[in-house]
């Protein structure tokens, strides 16, 4: 700007200095700047109180994976051409998209509009439409800019149907809700050769195939009723898109699980990230209150989830960091592995990003083969963000 106005100046002292030299036509041309100048500042300043917009979303409530449309239109109310401008836009979302900036040249009267399509595929907080209206004259000397509130938008993440499976896995760790310690089917110890004349156990199928010993499931003992659902707010190595697929995941996974304890009155602790204490939800509505959270988790916390591995009650935990990834020397399955040699009754749900999921699947297998554990609920089971909950609602359809 001091560029532009130095110019300006210099070509109105050379104007007036040469008002002398033709008489009347000379000082008519040496006043031509400064009419200039004061016709451009007037257009500016009636630009900016006569401009108007109007901005329009499809919803208010976009749930995750819709398309959002927006339309806005620009009016100029004057009638002369306005001042040239520009209409930047807001653009805060997961993806992190950039809207091109329009272009602003409105003749008298005229409006203008322009249409746009927002995906919303993540969990998140979204923010969208005009951020600033920006006018100057034509030297680009004076600019003045209006700005504008974002619209913001909430995602939660998608809940699917969780079956009875989870209800068995949370009266395993108790029996009753009195905390009896009486043994229970649904909570994993160890495995022991049939014997002649024992009656009323389950069958190891997969320990006989693979040893060709005839074995059933020894089942465990737990002190308390419920469950402790815990989400590994680590990130889990991926970038962009992949990340934002796997936390997604995670994330539908425990709210999805935490959802189906609340409905149907088993008592929950919520812990996120490396905290050693949750949140108690017992009923529908202190699962509300957590869920309306939710777009607010960043998976931004380095802390090992140790209270998935501590505690009476049995635990699932959620991650999105690859299963055997070492972290300051501890992985995720030598922890599970160290827990279930203690009789600890937790289970791990993966949810790796779409690249690393047929390789998390496969050691998976292989990892709860190795563990043992109840074959309706293995103890670790990796989920593929290619298919959706698709593998979720599978795990848990009893």
């Amino acid at each position: 700007m001091p560029a532009r106005l130095v110019a300006f100046v210099s070509l109105a002292l050379v104007l007036d200095s040469l008002r002398d030299l033709a008489g009347p036509v000379s000082r008519a041309v040496s006043v031509i700047p400064l009419i200039f100048a004061v016709s451009c500042l007037f257009q500016l300043f009636a630009t900016w109180a006569a401009f108007g917009f109007h901005q329009e979303f499809s919803t208010d409530h976009p749930a995750k994976g819709d398309v959002l449309s927006y339309r806005i239109v620009l009016h100029n109310g004057l009638p002369f051409p306005a001042s040239i401008g520009l209409c930047l836009f807001h653009s805060a979302s997961p993806l992190a998209r950039v809207f091109v900036p329009l272009p602003l040249a409105l003749g008298a009267k005229e409006g203008l509009g322009r249409k746009m399509e927002i995906a919303c595929p993540y969990r998140g907080v979204y923010s969208f439409g005009a951020s600033s209206f920006a006018f100057w004259d034509p030297f680009r000397i004076v600019e003045i800019e209006h700005r504008i509130e974002a619209h913001v938008f909430h995602v939660y993440p998608e809940l699917v149907r969780i079956g009875p499976v989870l209800d068995a896995l949370a009266e395993g760790s108790g029996g009753q809700a009195s905390g009896s310690a009486s043994a229970d089917p649904t909570v994993f110890e160890s495995l022991a050769p049939i014997q002649d004349g024992r009656g009323g156990f389950r069958i190891a199928w997969k320990r006989w195939a693979s040893t060709g010993i005839p074995c059933a499931f020894v089942p465990g003992r737990s002190a308390a009723f419920g469950l402790r659902l815990v989400l590994d707010l680590r990130p889990g190595g991926a970038a962009g898109e992949e990340a934002l697929a796997a936390e997604d995941l995670a994330v539908t996974a425990a709210y999805s699980l935490l959802a189906r304890a609340a409905g149907v009155g088993i008592p929950a602790e919520f812990v996120l990230g490396g905290d050693e204490e949750g949140i108690e939800v017992s009923d529908e509505a202190g699962f509300r209150a957590v869920y309306e959270r939710s777009t607010s988790v960043l998976f931004n916390d380095d802390r090992f989830p140790v209270s998935a591995f501590s505690g009476d009650r049995s635990a699932i935990l959620v991650s999105a960091v690859p299963i055997a990834e070492a972290r300051g020397g501890l992985s995720l399955y030598d922890a599970l592995e160290e827990a279930l040699s203690r009789s600890r009754p937790v289970r791990l749900i993966a949810a790796p990003s779409p690249l690393a999921a047929d390789r998390e699947k496969r050691y998976a297998l292989a990892a709860a083969e190795r563990l043992g554990g109840d074959d309706r609920f293995p103890a670790i089971t990796a989920l593929d963000p290619r298919r959706g909950p698709e593998d979720l609602i599978r795990a848990f359809s009893g």
